[in-house]
């Protein structure tokens, strides 16, 4: 602890963390997003009233999809601070605490030099996918920081075989396990394995300790196997995901992970297997260009040695494999999303501070040096962009100001990196300052549903009265903070209502029925996390805005 304190106060690069936290902050009390982080958000919330922590509900009814860690957490959280936007988040930001230092110390472990594990650090907290990932809190952020703690104790593991990490390695497998499945040890393990392969401690499998590992995990998966079973396997009767008969543990075990890889599972996309490394052209900016030349010449290089005896420091199987192969296996998956490979973006870092630390501080050659500098500038206008989407007040621009010299006068002082890597560091930052500061703020004015719940609460219109008609029930008992009533279509128990929250449909359905009902306020929306051009673009916003009505009911 002593020497990171030194080395924060030594080297100036480590100050990039304070303006980094403040995006993080200004994160935490931005609406959550509707689907996944608001749903999550509303089962944390239901389980922090029905105090039922084993067996999951969404609404009332059975959920099976995602373990309960998070759910477990946030839920805890608004045990202890409310129901609040930044309490569901809460745990999972605290969670990066644990991803930077395992990153740090992962990094001292394989490469023994404090710049390296710096510079990994420094390039984990400025991926895009990590400052989107801090705000639209999912079970990646938690997972992705478990599995990077994983392998960090694995590797300390096949090193010494003390009890601490081996116990570190086995309890942070398990909880990355309840976080989002089987995934949370696949990763660990194909990056231990490349590693113990690479560095010839083969024997550490007829160490009997080590074979304590798998009874550690069960024992943390205890709890939600219990839940899992008195929940679904001792009830076939009930349907869910649209069939009977299914079993929690075969699900957690295999469909809800495997089966979305082999087409088992009842989710499927048409996205092709080029979806992953797209994506990546984005998620791991302003790292892009380097990522991909640090992982063409990590193999280059483990093609080189691999015949060598002596191979340990000198490349990283635990990264590049601990990379591919799941990237590879996630790009043949029938249904796919960007955040599902954010469980790798450690080990991309890593491999990405390594290949700077190479440099030296040096200026790259023109083939990185063109497109590095196009990157910094794509970043510098993205700030412009959002001024063109969302007009700003001017306040915020001198916040920007001052923000962005602060940020500049700490990354120039770190004298020993490139400048083209110091403004790609403060490009990022600066971005995403903006987007927390002003571009998301602004777009969470067109999420119907807590828009709409805030105008209630603001106006004192009881929730206990109001029906929600048709609307996006993911993030309703969140936003509510409390149950709700809702309906996909109309139905005569809305009579027993004052207001209605209804779709144009459901007012549509309303009137057909004959009911009588003033209307008190028109919200006009967007999904958040569908952006479109035309969305984007102020002259054509208003062609593709959906409506939601808050109607007061007529009695006879």
């Amino acid at each position: 602890m002593t020497a990171f304190v030194t080395s924060f106060r030594q080297q100036p690069l480590w100050w990039s963390l304070i303006p980094i936290s403040i995006i993080w902050i200004l994160g935490m009390n931005l609406p959550v997003m509707e689907i996944d982080a608001a749903q999550y958000a509303s089962i944390a919330a239901e389980m922090h009233d029905n105090r039922s922590f084993l067996q999951v509900f969404f609404n009332g009814s059975d959920y099976l999809d995602k373990p309960p860690l998070l759910f477990w957490l946030s839920a805890w959280s608004f045990d202890l601070f409310g129901i609040h936007n930044w309490s569901y988040r809460l745990p999972s930001m605290l969670s990066m605490i644990l991803g930077l230092w395992s990153i740090y110390h992962l990094s001292l472990k394989l490469i023994p030099e404090k710049r390296t594990a710096q510079l990994a650090t420094i390039v984990y907290a400025t991926l895009q996918s990590t400052f989107l990932f801090m705000h639209d809190i999912r079970t990646d952020t938690l997972l992705a920081h478990l599995v990077v703690f994983t392998i960090w104790q694995g590797v300390v593991y096949l090193d010494d075989k003390k009890w601490l990490p081996l116990i570190g390695f086995a309890s942070g497998a398990g909880l990355a396990m309840l976080t989002k499945g089987p995934i949370g040890i696949m990763v660990p393990a194909i990056a231990l394995l490349a590693h113990t392969w690479w560095t010839h401690q083969w024997k550490v499998f007829l160490n009997p300790k080590t074979w304590l590992i798998p009874l550690i995990v069960f024992l943390w998966l205890v709890p939600m196997l219990y839940g899992l079973y008195h929940q679904f396997d001792l009830h076939p009767e009930k349907t869910v995901l649209n069939r009977q008969g299914v079993s929690g543990i075969y699900f957690y075990f295999w469909e809800q992970s495997f089966g979305r890889i082999t087409g088992a599972s009842s989710w499927q996309d048409n996205t092709g297997p080029d979806y992953f490394f797209l994506n990546s052209l984005w998620s791991l900016l302003p790292w892009t260009i380097l990522f991909w030349i640090a992982l063409v010449r990590e193999f280059i290089l483990m093609f080189r040695l691999r015949t060598q005896e002596i191979r340990s420091g000198t490349a990283f199987p635990v990264l590049a494999l601990g990379i591919l192969i799941p990237f590879i296996a996630f790009s043949f998956a029938h249904y796919k999303l960007p955040h599902y490979l954010f469980v790798v973006s450690p080990l991309q870092a890593l491999l990405i501070g390594a290949w700077m630390n190479t440099e030296k501080g040096r200026t790259p050659s023109l083939p990185v040096l063109v497109p590095q500098a196009l990157i910094v500038l794509i970043l510098i206008l993205g700030i412009g962009a959002t001024v063109w989407v969302f007009p700003v007040m001017w306040w915020k621009w001198i916040i920007l100001v001052l923000f962005a010299g602060g940020l500049v006068y700490i990354i120039r002082r770190s004298r020993e990196l490139a400048r083209i890597w110091q403004w790609s560091i403060a490009a990022i930052i600066s971005l995403n300052f903006w987007l927390n500061l002003h571009f998301y703020p602004e777009l969470m004015h067109y999420q119907l549903t807590s828009q709409a719940i805030s105008y209630m609460k603001s106006e004192n219109i009881p929730i206990s009265t109001t029906a929600f008609l048709g609307v996006s029930k993911f993030g309703l008992y969140f936003f509510a903070g409390q149950k709700v009533a809702y309906t996909e279509h109309w139905d005569p128990a809305l009579l027993q209502f004052k207001y209605v929250l209804a779709t144009d449909k459901g007012l549509q359905e309303m009137d057909r029925n004959s009911m009588r009902y003033s209307i008190l306020n028109i919200f006009k929306g967007f999904p958040v996390t569908r952006l479109n051009a035309k969305f984007l673009n102020p002259k054509t916003r208003n062609t593709q805005y959906n409506f939601a009505y808050l109607v007061a009911l007529n009695q006879k």
